[in-house]
């Protein structure tokens, strides 16, 4: 009885084919149904073995719609793979009133598009949440656009790198807080544009470096102040300095000058000095007119030329 089978059979017309008819059958493979059995092949045990059908057991074949309604519950045991293919038209799933649930021990595979046609995946769903508990790989072919609609955090507990080849573009409209509890390295190797509408504060503890290998322009168009709570030392080949209006110095306690030419062109100079002390090999001093007022006036030394045309005392 293994070649036993029954089958009910519907034709359109009394001379068509099964191709054209609805055909039920019940037992092992009958002749003539190469022609309505579906060659599908499905798969068990991690998609390593292969299933293909001996075609025995339940054949059903219709060329018109089929229905089946369940007003009760659906309960459908498999033991070897499903496979389902639609060749034309849409297929759909709708859970009216409850879960859809997809569960599955292996993998879960979905793709959109098949021999080169795009095709487009929509997930829509009041609370989104995923968790994976092992690697994410994520390739875009194309654009990507993000829109969070509210708060938005990540959290990194381990390493992370961003390599853009393109251009990189942030733009904050309210406050943008950035904190680095260890160290922070930026590297650029363009040009480097930082443009401030409201202003900029920045403190640092402990130090601070900068090193610049090239030119160095600072342009400030109002006030420059500075406060230097300790040793302020810089080191330079030549310094150059201009000053369109008022150049002033306050020094509390001493201001010292060690250089091999001083020089300077002034129109008008007043110097106003309680005690001063000048010691030097030579000093030569050219004018015109010299007026000196003086109330004690000492001069030491071993040697005192002086040339004059006319010498007037009064």
């Amino acid at each position: 009885m293994s070649n036993a089978y029954a089958r009910f059979f519907v034709p359109e017309t009394p001379n068509s084919p099964l191709t054209s008819s609805s055909y039920l059958r019940l037992g092992a493979y009958s002749v003539g149904e190469e022609e309505i059995v579906t060659d599908l092949i499905s798969t068990s045990d991690n998609n390593s073995t292969k299933h293909e059908s001996d075609h025995a057991g339940i054949l059903a074949f219709t060329q018109k719609d089929f229905q089946v309604t369940a007003e009760g519950a659906s309960l459908m045991r498999i033991g070897r793979g499903h496979t389902t293919e639609v060749r034309n038209g849409d297929a759909r799933y709708k859970v009216l009133n409850g879960a859809y649930e997809i569960s599955a021990q292996n993998d879960v595979s979905i793709s959109a598009g098949a021999d080169g046609t795009a095709g487009n995946i929509s997930l829509t769903a009041s609370h989104y949440e995923q968790t994976t508990k092992g690697d994410v790989s994520e390739t875009t072919h194309g654009n990507s656009t993000r829109t969070t609609n509210g708060s938005a955090m990540e959290i990194y507990n381990g390493a992370r790198v961003t390599c853009v080849q393109g251009a990189n573009v942030i733009t904050a409209v309210g406050l943008s807080v950035a904190a680095f509890l260890g160290g922070a390295i930026s590297i650029g190797a363009g040009y480097n544009l930082s443009i401030s509408c409201g202003g900029n504060c920045s403190i640092r503890f402990l130090f601070a470096n900068a090193l610049t290998i090239g030119n160095e322009f600072n342009k400030v168009t109002g006030n420059m102040t500075r406060i230097i709570g300790g040793y302020n030392v810089q080191v330079a080949d030549s310094d150059i300095r201009y000053v369109k209006k008022t150049y002033l110095k306050v020094v509390d306690d001493a201001d010292v000058k060690r250089v091999k030419l001083d020089g300077t062109w002034c129109e008008t100079r007043v110097q106003v000095a309680d005690a001063q002390v000048q010691i030097g090999q030579m000093s030569s001093d050219q004018h015109q007119v010299v007026d000196r007022v003086c109330e004690v006036e000492s001069a030491t030394g071993r040697y005192n030329t002086q040339n004059w045309r006319t010498l007037l005392y009064l």
